[in-house]
């Protein structure tokens, strides 16, 4: 059910953290509306549910070389580059919290002006053309 290369011409991944209304079932997405009394618009909704939040899971095993996971929505990735994610975590200035610093990063790229105009775009259809959604977990191992 792709569109504009987009799940029922919404969104981009197919899986995800959030984004409930695509991993309901008809049924569900029925339940929910007679509750709420509010139809839930998702445009081309045939056979869902469309999206699944199974993880990809992998076991590696961590040695002296292993310093940090990072676990982040695709907002992340489309400002930043695996190495480049793990060059600045690796080169983060002290104090600075690491899951900000990458989304920083990611939005504006060490500029403060650039960051402090995408950061004031309220919400609503032009925000989501300037910056995606963006969660990021960094987990340091004490090895």
């Amino acid at each position: 059910m792709f569109f504009d290369e987009r799940l029922c011409g919404i969104l981009q991944p197919t899986r995800a953290f959030g984004d409930v209304v695509l991993k309901w079932s008809a049924r569900e997405k029925v339940l929910l509306e007679y509750v709420f009394d509010e139809p839930t618009y998702v445009p081309n909704y045939l056979s869902p549910p469309y999206l699944s939040c199974t993880p990809d899971v992998r076991s590696v095993r961590l040695d002296g070389a292993s310093h940090f996971l990072i676990i982040a929505t695709d907002g992340l990735w489309d400002g930043l580059s695996d190495e480049e994610s793990v060059r600045l975590i690796a080169n983060k200035p002290d104090g600075v919290n690491s899951a900000t610093w990458l989304i920083q990063n990611s939005l504006a790229q060490h500029n403060e002006q650039r960051l402090s105009r995408v950061l004031s775009i309220p919400p609503g259809p032009i925000c989501r053309n300037v910056r995606d959604d963006i969660s990021v977990i960094v987990i340091y191992f004490d090895m």
